[in-house]
């Protein structure tokens, strides 16, 4: 009998220290207790969840306790708040001159009409970037913020190549009004977006000639990461978005030019289109985990562990990609205030620049000398080196 006693109190030890490891490890999805709720937990993450605050914005999220405190980040919906559009040059304003017009014209006319349109795209994006810094530092809902700059980064698209300030200003309203929203919704109205059909040419994707660029970002950088698809896969989906473009209005699918022939992707073989590949990528595992590694490298720590991985995806597929429940889970968690996720992540340029701002509670009385700090510093918001972001 004792003998029996010796081995259950063995195997209880032996669990009990499996779970008090993966406590250690940080892996753990389970909410934090109250008891641990205190100012240095809110303000790692005030941080995490925006840029930072003033003690005295810490200290409220500590009064609320931890519950409270997160969904006063995560439901920003409920904040009421509105900024007044960036400015715009009049000149992108003016309709365009017609063929006939520019006939008229002599070629050293034309190209100064080009130029000036040119410097007033210039002169129109740039208000866009100081637009959207100023927002970062000033918005009350900075959580809504943060997420935008995350999808940025993830969805990424250039000026220098994209060359059209509205479509970048479409493609950041965007990303703000779907930060919280599905993921499928992201996958989706990213597709479409005109940046980003420009930015990896697939406007220009017809049936005679499918270009593999976006479908290649599509499952390498947005969904499923390499090794979860083969090359074979890249050609059906640049097939299944062909006829994929834009018009004055916005998306545009031109019929003519789409290959409604059979498609293998996937393992499957179908007369598919691009929502079906949409489709067919979130119903793979390895899409849930992908997402879930990438808002874990972001807003908790670099290289997370299998086992933490595992587990966020599991809340997504739970959750069918809804991604407001997920953060809400993320930040509740044991793992998210776990010594393993304070100090481990470098922040970007943008986020210590508005990050140094909120924490002061002082305003940036020069956004173009911001804007030049973060340049100088490695980062040009809407303008990454690569489409890595």
């Amino acid at each position: 009998m004792n003998r029996n006693r010796m081995l259950i109190g063995c195997l209880i030890g032996a669990l009990t220290g499996v779970a008090a490891a993966d406590d250690v490890a940080g892996t753990s999805l389970q909410k934090l207790h109250k008891k641990f709720w205190n100012y240095e937990n809110a303000a790692h993450l005030l941080r995490r969840a925006g840029f930072g605050g003033t003690p005295e914005q810490v200290q409220a999220l500590v009064n609320m306790g931890h519950k409270a405190a997160v969904n006063s980040l995560v439901d920003y919906d409920r904040i009421e708040w509105a900024i007044a559009p960036p400015p715009t040059d009049p000149l992108l304003l003016e309709p365009p001159p017609s063929r006939e017009q520019l006939r008229e014209l002599s070629e050293d006319q034309r190209r100064e009409m080009q130029n000036q349109r040119r410097r007033a795209q210039r002169r129109t994006f740039e208000e866009l970037r100081l637009w959207w810094i100023d927002r970062m530092v000033h918005s009350p809902r900075a959580f809504e913020e943060k997420m935008t700059l995350f999808w940025h980064g993830h969805f990424t698209s250039g000026m220098r190549e994209v060359r059209n300030p509205f479509f970048m200003r479409e493609q950041n309203e965007l990303l703000r009004d779907n930060a919280l929203g599905n993921f499928r919704d992201l996958l989706v109205g990213i597709s479409k977006d005109r940046a980003m059909l420009v930015y990896l040419d697939n406007a220009r994707s017809n049936k005679r000639k499918p270009n593999e660029n976006y479908a290649r970002e599509l499952m390498e950088l947005f969904s499923l990461g390499v090794g979860n698809y083969s090359e074979s896969d890249i050609k059906s989906a640049a097939r299944a978005f062909t006829g994929w473009g834009y018009d004055h209005d916005g998306f545009a699918f031109r019929a003519r030019q789409h290959d409604y022939g059979r498609k293998k992707f996937l393992g499957k073989v179908g007369r598919w289109n691009g929502l079906d590949i949409i489709d067919m990528i979130m119903a793979q595992p390895a899409c849930s985990q992908f997402l879930a590694r990438n808002l874990l490298e972001h807003f908790c720590r670099p290289d997370p562990p299998r086992r933490l991985v595992n587990r966020l995806a599991g809340v997504i597929r739970k959750n069918k990609f809804e991604l407001k429940p997920v953060m809400q889970t993320m930040f509740m968690s044991k793992m998210f205030y776990h010594d393993d996720s304070r100090g481990s992540l470098i922040k970007s340029p943008v986020e210590l620049l508005v990050g140094t701002a909120r924490q002061l509670g002082v305003p940036l009385n020069s956004l173009p000398q911001a804007e030049r700090a973060m340049a100088a510093m490695g980062q040009e918001i809407m303008q990454p080196p690569n489409v890595k972001g």
